[in-house]
């Protein structure tokens, strides 16, 4: 059965001066039935012949309908003149075949963009993150948490002198999404131990209660939801002059705006940088060379594969955290002269942080899953002691970046006054 792609072909053939042995010879080289031709040329009238071939369309070959039929064009004579160009149901087959759809161009040009989008995409990622210097990934890494608005941090902190220690574990999610709905979820366990030296300070008065040791061990379950902070200890200290059972699990609530409006919280929101105040400073000490680091290979951390680092903070880092010190002080309006006498007390606290060794380990997003600081600082002196040196450990994992979770408020909880009233009786 003859096609009126192959009554087209013909024609269009005649036209440029194919003798008709030409054509039929072309057409059943490529698979087209003699009854077929017969049947197309009594339909066609015979022109004058030319010198140049055009390529035959191709029956489709005996398939099964549900797979599409291909052209099949072979043993052409090497002077046949292949048109460079043919309408598209040129490429129409017998019946049982199906015409190349318009989707699978559109496939190929998705999946070319695709892929060239993807690469395009590799190669700026690969130049802003892995094309850094280790140095830089762990200063970018950092602005990066800037841009953070929650994560899972569960960690320990102690701290070490002759007089105290003090142990903080805390499993803790926290959110703080564009709509300002602040909330956070989790268990923080405190141990602070004290072993007396002296029972004076340095102006001469007790510092302490009269006793020689004390050891106090705190859990806390705490939870935010709708600006209100609840808290619930599941472990007491025991005080010995004062009973804290009545206050054990049982939930507290204090309203956020009431610790806002304390002057201590006041104090240290007044000092807090923003991001662009971190970006001026980083501007300036950006070509300056503030840690050295060691690669230590990739590890996983919690299904993450990381790339750890080791790194020490150079004479430039102690500069570049002193201005980030002085500047939270001009912030909550210092003078000058309280200015100078807090960078003299703090100076040799500030130059100890030189002596860290600190390690972190920086996912391919370029954020820290985890922190390990360790080593001795010097503490500034204060009205009631003087400087002094203690060993510190910091040992922090991240995770859950910006991740929602839920949090719902007790169905019964007390104020602070309720509870110290309840505590006095």
């Amino acid at each position: 059965m003859f096609t009126p792609e192959l009554l087209e072909y013909i024609n269009n053939a005649k036209r440029r001066g194919v003798n008709d042995d030409a054509i039929r010879h072309i057409l059943t080289n490529n698979g087209w039935d003699e009854n077929d031709l017969n049947e197309a040329y009594a339909k066609i009238n015979k022109s004058e012949p030319k010198n140049t071939i055009p390529v035959a369309p191709a029956p489709a070959p005996a398939v099964p309908a549900s797979e599409p039929a291909t052209p099949i064009i072979q043993n052409i004579p090497q002077d046949v003149e292949v048109p460079l160009s043919t309408d598209p149901s040129f490429m129409q087959t017998t019946e049982g075949g199906k015409r190349p759809s318009i989707k699978t161009l559109l496939l190929l040009i998705l999946t070319i963009m695709f892929v060239g989008g993807g690469t395009a995409l590799g190669y700026y990622s690969y130049q802003k993150y892995f094309g850094q210097t280790p140095e830089e990934r762990i200063i970018q890494s950092l602005i990066n948490l800037t841009d953070v608005r929650g994560a899972r941090i569960n960690g320990v902190y102690e701290v070490v002198d002759p007089e105290i220690t003090v142990s903080l574990k805390a499993d803790t999610s926290v959110l703080n999404p564009q709509d300002g709905n602040f909330k956070e979820k989790g268990v923080v366990s405190i141990r602070a131990r004290y072993v007396s030296e002296t029972q004076e300070n340095v102006r001469g008065q007790s510092s302490l209660p009269p006793i020689s040791t004390l050891d106090v061990r705190l859990t806390i379950e705490s939870m935010v939801v709708e600006e209100t902070l609840y808290l619930r200890i599941t472990e007491v200290p025991y005080l010995g002059f004062i009973s804290l059972d009545e206050i054990k699990d049982k939930w507290i609530r204090i309203p956020l705006n009431e610790i806002r409006e304390t002057k201590s919280s006041e104090d240290f929101q007044s000092r807090m940088l923003t991001k662009e105040d971190f970006m001026i400073i980083e501007e300036k000490y950006k070509n300056k060379s503030r840690l050295s680091v060691q690669s230590l290979g990739k590890e996983d951390i919690n299904g993450m594969e990381t790339d750890h680092y080791s790194f020490q903070f150079t004479d430039e880092a102690f500069a570049y955290i002193e201005e980030i010190f002085i500047t939270m002080l001009k912030k909550a309006d210092v003078d000058e002269a309280e200015l100078e006498e807090e960078i003299k007390k703090t100076r040799p606290s500030l130059a100890s942080l030189k002596e860290l060794k600190n390690e972190v380990w920086l996912g391919k997003d370029n954020l820290p899953y985890k922190f390990v600081i360790q080593g001795e600082i010097v503490s500034p002196p204060t009205d009631y002691t003087e400087s002094r040196t203690a060993a510190v450990r910091f040992d922090v994992e991240l995770g859950e970046f910006n991740k929602d979770f839920e949090a719902v408020a007790p169905s019964e909880s007390k104020t602070v006054q309720e509870i110290f009233q309840a505590v006095m009786q």
